[in-house]
């Protein structure tokens, strides 16, 4: 197996800033764009190759011009004493270099974030399952209701009375139905039905608007309650997390000392206030009510069971009350969680940047799922962090003390630059260059450009590209030193800026799939 350890330079400096001159319909800057195509080619060839790659390939990726804001603090060192002045400064420093795959170690991946905030909806849906025991969402709550009532009104001596005298002999009828009728105690069937049907729809009505009245009325006050009792919270442990996440723990320690307990027992104060609530409300429409259900009970002569009644209208306000209050408390509870998650973040994000500057990660591409850090917190790709200088020097003195590292000596060894060549010190790289490549590193370089090559450029735009492309083709390595590219520079996959020279034009995205793919296959 041949051992290879690949070095990848990406200028994420200003002039990656522009939005790539291509046809594509979405519009994005290229260092997104850059950050897209090398995240699918990784996922893709790990996928393909399942671990049985032919080459045991390593990889480090340094990203230069990043963005990083520091506070500077005046002090005063006099009689062996330090005296912290109060007068501080702010600076922004705009070479930084740092290490892409720390901190994308230490920015969580979305499906980490997923997968932690899937477990965080499993705690709580846990607990609320355990404390709404036996409380469904039943759609037909109300109308079962009112059915109950209306048959159990309808099942009532009267109708049993003036069935039998409907059924009497002739003499029966006319003599005792006659006085029975006449003192107006039997009713028909029919006619009760009737009158049942008006009374139940009557009841259970207000007592569907009532528990629709409970979401309406108390909606304000339970969304303060859950803010006052989760944000905190939240908070808390979204730090902790976020922290234990950067010193390398994997997620299932991670979970495993998130305190799920002290969640169960919020989301119990929190489902048991509502409960109080509810509970009220019931107890308000029955006590309203329950008097004139003893009534219609002598009135019909029905076999009407009270409690039964009242046990069902309880059900009926819960099943209501919950299916909107359950989803309505959990939208703000998931809400918090991930809110909380973006805000602690970003307020990570400086310190991530500044520990990724200050790390060295070379890593087997196999344990790859990204380079660039593909991450829900949008604004790592913002003038915020990055678009600064352009410290190709420094970056290429950093590559190449990653590349004379004894435990790589018997490795083959290839540096991929990614870039539009505009950088200073271009004398000092080329020298750097040159000692590398006599240490058996090969250079190539990835020249973003625009959608045409610079040969077809007029005048006044080929003299603004001029340099950069210049800069990289002096610096890339000839075409024996990686027979692979070339295979692909002849199907005219790719192309080069120069014949014999790895300076391979990237003008779209997916051209830097090939190349990545045609490094690693």
């Amino acid at each position: 197996m041949e051992n290879t350890l690949l070095g990848i330079v990406i200028d994420v400096s200003a002039s990656m800033r522009k939005n790539w001159g291509n046809s594509w319909e979405i519009k994005q800057t290229k260092i997104e764009a850059v950050k897209n195509a090398l995240n699918e080619e990784i996922v893709r060839i790990n996928a393909i190759h399942d671990n049985s790659l032919k080459k045991d390939i390593k990889l480090f990726c340094l990203g230069i011009g990043f963005r990083l804001s520091l506070k500077l603090i005046s002090a005063e060192l006099s009689d062996g004493e330090e005296k912290i002045l109060n007068d501080k400064t702010n600076t922004i420093l705009i070479g930084i270099i740092c290490d892409i795959l720390a901190l994308s170690e230490l920015i969580p991946s979305k499906y980490k974030l997923d997968k932690i905030k899937k477990q965080i909806h499993s705690y709580w849906n846990s607990s609320a399952k355990n404390l709404l025991e036996g409380i469904e969402v039943d759609e037909q709550a109300a109308k079962k209701l009112s059915e109950y009532i209306e048959n159990e009104l309808v099942r009532s001596f009267r109708v049993n009375l003036h069935n039998y005298i409907e059924n009497a002999n002739a003499v029966f009828r006319n003599t005792i139905g006659k006085i029975f009728y006449f003192l107006g105690i039997p009713i028909s069937e029919t006619v009760l039905r009737i009158q049942a049907k008006r009374l139940s729809s009557k009841y259970s009505n207000e007592v569907e608007r009532k528990a629709n009245d409970i979401f309406n009325q108390f909606s304000e006050k339970y969304k303060k309650l859950i803010h006052e009792r989760i944000q905190n919270f939240a908070k808390y442990e979204i730090t902790q997390m976020l922290e234990r996440n950067g010193l390398g723990f994997n997620i299932e320690i991670i979970l495993e000392n998130f305190d799920k307990n002290q969640l169960i027992r919020l989301s119990e104060s929190i489902y048991n206030e509502i409960k109080k609530d509810i509970s009220s409300e019931f107890m308000d429409i029955w006590n309203k009510n329950k008097l004139d259900f003893w009534t219609l009970k002598f009135s019909f002569l029905s076999m009407l069971n009270i409690f039964e009644v009242k046990t069902k209208t309880e059900y009926t306000i819960k099943n209501i009350g919950w299916a909107k209050l359950k989803p309505f408390v959990e939208d703000i509870v998931f809400g918090i969680f991930h809110d909380t998650f973006e805000t602690v973040s970003k307020e990570m994000l400086y310190s991530w940047v500044q520990v990724s500057t200050k790390r060295e990660v070379i890593r087997p591409i196999s344990e790859l799922t990204n380079i660039l850090p593909d991450t829900t917190e949008k604004d790592i790709y913002s003038e915020e962090y990055m678009f600064g200088g352009t410290p190709m020097y420094e970056a290429i003195n950093m590559a190449t003390l990653r590349f004379n590292n004894r435990e790589f000596a018997d490795c083959r060894k290839i540096l991929l630059i990614i870039s539009d060549g505009e950088y200073d010190k271009a004398n000092e790289v080329l020298n750097t260059i040159k000692l590398i490549k006599q240490a058996g590193v090969s250079v190539v370089c990835g020249y973003i450009s625009n959608s045409l090559s610079i040969d077809k450029f007029k005048k006044e735009v080929r003299d603004k590209t001029k340099v950069g492309a210049q800069n990289l083709m002096s610096i890339a390595s000839n075409f024996g030193d990686c027979p692979e590219l070339v295979e692909l520079i002849d199907k005219g996959e790719i192309s080069a800026k120069e014949a014999n020279k790895l300076c391979i034009q990237i003008n779209q995205p997916k051209k830097l799939n090939i190349l990545l793919g045609g490094l690693i296959k």
